[in-house]
């Protein structure tokens, strides 16, 4: 089986930052890209087509005011991505895998050019995917497969629209789009978990800051900021406790691995029943309804640690610089292309209250 990531994010997909280098996977990858690319039509272009019908033009539209407000209030770097529009013919970007140690709570990195180790790699073909899934699983690991919306290139190609984001909620569209021009304004090579953590929060907060701009708080798309923050908190919090309860059975030293793998399928199947019958009365929307359908693994519970920590350090930065994302990002932009570990800095920060 397979799920959007329920969070609401892309990732940085490698094959569109590694097309400079060889290799069948990334020549493979590339090809699927490339076609994509060469089917881009600039904004300026398409707009001025009298033919476009008006879901399109509201929707570059909303897309305008959005890197409007990303550059201007949340103060992204302005690029060339997103001034380019793509039709296709699915409902999603593409594939990733995930894979994760069978009785540790520890990911799989794949290592690649220009960005260093990820916790994932991308296929834009479900077979693709599915085959790394099982040569994964072949070697031991939990595995799983997601697909995703957006990827940033990190300004190293112009990152265009896809047709199928034209579905979206307006709070859903800007968490995309302001995500994704947070990896090309900061990156910091190797360090994935703080790329993808940090850009989801600026995802979360620069979405509700844009909506709030836009919308009155009675509008259904101001409600919607809270009904989906409030899902997501509470589903973070049940993974966190999956989490613990799993390091606490993996770090069990008087039990062999055969009566770990027995408990840690009663642990999972416990989970998906008790979310299943809570469901109702505890979550507002139906974002995570699915989640006690689907087979969960380490490498499930793994990936939600990439995107959100529990160490809250950017609430506490968020805090620190009064709540003002534009702050924030000057603060944090001496780390893009560094290759220095960022949480020292960012503890030294808010302790100290110097870079």
């Amino acid at each position: 089986m397979r799920t959007k990531l329920a969070m609401g994010v892309g990732v940085v997909l490698v094959m569109g930052l590694s097309l400079f280098s060889t290799g069948c996977y990334l020549l493979s990858q590339s090809g699927t890209y490339l076609s994509d690319r060469m089917q881009a039509k600039p904004l300026e272009k398409l707009e001025k087509d009298p033919s476009l019908d008006e879901i399109t033009k509201d929707f570059l539209a909303e897309v305008r005011d959005i890197n409007s407000f990303a550059i201007d209030e949340i103060g992204l770097i302005e690029s060339k991505n997103y001034t380019s529009y793509v039709e296709l013919d699915r409902a999603h970007l593409a594939y990733i895998v995930y894979a994760s140690d069978e009785l540790r709570l520890k990911q799989y990195l794949w290592k690649f050019p220009l960005v260093g180790a990820l916790p994932y790699k991308g296929y834009f073909s479900l077979a693709s995917a599915r085959k790394e899934e099982q040569k994964m699983k072949d070697r031991g690991y939990d595995t799983w497969v997601g697909i995703v919306d957006g990827f940033s290139s990190l300004g190293m190609f112009r990152d265009p629209l896809y047709s199928f984001m034209k579905e979206y909620s307006p709070y859903r569209l800007s968490n995309l789009i302001i995500h994704e021009l947070t990896h090309a304004t900061i990156w910091v090579k190797g360090y994935t978990t703080f790329n993808e953590q940090l850009a989801a929060f600026i995802g979360d907060k620069g979405a509700k800051q844009y909506i709030s701009s836009k919308f009155s708080e009675d509008s259904e798309e101001y409600t919607e900021i809270f009904q989906k923050e409030y899902d997501r908190d509470l589903f973070l919090q049940k993974i966190d406790s999956l989490r613990i309860s799993l390091t606490e059975l993996y770090d069990d030293s008087f039990i062999t691995d055969f009566e770990k793998r027995s408990k840690k399928e009663h642990i999972l199947e416990e989970f998906s029943k008790q979310f299943a019958l809570t469901y109702e009365e505890e979550f507002k929307t139906d974002t995570y309804r699915h989640i006690s359908e689907l087979p969960i693994n380490n490498a499930f519970i793994g990936l939600y640690g990439v995107y959100y920590g529990s160490d809250n350090y950017f609430d506490k930065l968020y805090t620190y610089f009064d709540e003002d994302l534009k702050t924030m990002l000057e603060a944090l932009r001496p780390l893009d292309k560094s290759r220095d570990d960022p949480y020292p800095k960012i503890k030294e920060l808010i302790t100290e209250g110097s870079f």
